[in-house]
């Protein structure tokens, strides 16, 4: 298996990143589960908020405001409620789902247990459960296609157990035309519509013309897409 910046899913997830915050985030992730052997959400969440405190940016409002949040004092759990409470609510964005494939490359785990960590990793600075059942999604595609599996197959066993807003991003988001915006399920959505429609490159590119200067749905293009590579699809 190729080494962590090597990596299909990793070369893929930089290039669909146009701004480069998504590929370092996902990197502060990597890093703490390469050094560690598991994956430990103390020293992510502390890790994270090194990465804010010194150079963080491009990371989406939410994550924006857990950090300011936790470096004025809050635990993580305050700082992600606040966050949620004074964005009214509105917390299921796709950072999570664009650190996620971090955790697909890197995490020695069965797919339940990649599950289980990437919502647990979502936690850490989204309050709405939403985002984590998405970046759960994601990494469960990365891994499967990764292990060998078609794009049919692999949408099938990433809804299996999700969210209802999330299987209608898997089953329903490649009819119709996508949007794009932030929110997570969009996101998917969108990504899911290039993949259904184009090989892995062709998609990244369509996706990034149509996103525009949206780093949004063009990062799970790209990773996505490296698994489907890797699966030689």
């Amino acid at each position: 298996m190729p080494e962590y910046d090597d990596h299909p899913v990793i070369l893929g997830l930089k290039a669909g990143d146009t701004i480069g915050g998504p590929t370092v985030l996902a990197a502060v992730l990597a890093k703490s589960v390469i050094e560690t052997g598991y994956y430990d959400p103390q020293l992510t969440a502390d890790r994270y908020v090194d990465w804010w405190r010194v150079e963080g940016f491009d990371t989406g409002p939410v994550f924006a405001l857990v950090m300011g949040a936790r470096i004025n004092g809050s635990t993580s759990e305050e700082a992600v409620l606040h966050a949620h409470e004074t964005l009214g609510g509105l917390s299921a964005g796709c950072n999570p789902a664009h650190r996620a494939p971090a955790l697909a490359v890197t995490l020695d785990a069965d797919i339940s247990e990649l599950v289980e960590v990437v919502k647990a990793d979502a936690a850490l600075t989204h309050y709405d459960p939403l985002a984590g059942d998405v970046a759960a999604t994601v990494a469960v595609l990365c891994r499967v296609l990764m292990e060998g599996a078609s794009w049919a197959e692999a949408k099938l066993v990433a809804a299996e157990g999700r969210l209802p807003e999330t299987v209608a991003a898997i089953t329903e988001g490649g009819g119709s035309l996508p949007t794009a915006g932030g929110y997570a399920p969009e996101v998917l959505a969108a990504a899911v519509y290039f993949l259904d429609r184009y090989p892995p490159d062709v998609a990244l590119a369509a996706a990034k013309a149509f996103a525009g200067g949206a780093n949004f749905c063009p990062v799970l293009v790209g990773a996505i897409g490296g698994a489907m590579k890797l699966a030689d699809i």
